[in-house]
């Protein structure tokens, strides 16, 4: 079946729009598993992360969603990584794919190309922390696009 896919230029931000029918939708919501965890709600690192969860997420996980700025300063350790790092050079230990969704509200940012963060402190040099943008960011292994 196929999937419609739709990109559009908003505010020099690709937005994608993915429509898909509704069988593909409902084979997703039946895989969709949340594992509950405490280290979800503490305020630790993610490279602290128990060895029995680092464990269960790299066997059983297929991919982990990380939503919010918290979430994201977890994941690069609230460490301020020059932004263009990439993504994979900063967070090498997370035990299985992940996505990472984001309002910015914070310094840390990684991934971000260099002509697009000096445009972006010439023109707004609060850009990291007003609120005003977002990151969707992702490490996915390679097999995951063939499968």
């Amino acid at each position: 079946m196929p999937v419609e896919l739709h990109t559009r230029l908003a505010n020099e931000a690709t937005l994608v729009i993915i429509k898909v029918p509704y069988t593909i939708q409902n084979k997703i919501y039946r895989q969709l598993v949340i594992r509950p965890d405490i280290l979800w709600n503490r305020y630790t690192y993610y490279w602290e992360m128990p060895v029995e969860l680092h464990t269960r997420l790299a066997n059983e996980a297929t991919l982990v969603i990380i939503k919010g700025d918290l979430n994201y300063r977890r994941l690069l350790g609230d460490r301020l990584w020059p932004p263009s790092t990439p993504v994979e050079e900063a967070i090498p230990y997370f035990p299985t794919a992940f996505v990472s969704f984001r309002t910015m509200k914070s310094n840390p940012v990684v991934g971000i190309p260099v002509d697009i963060v000096t445009k972006l402190e010439k023109e707004d040099p609060k850009w990291r922390y007003n609120g005003k943008r977002g990151t969707i960011q992702s490490v996915l292994p390679s097999t995951s696009i063939s499968k």
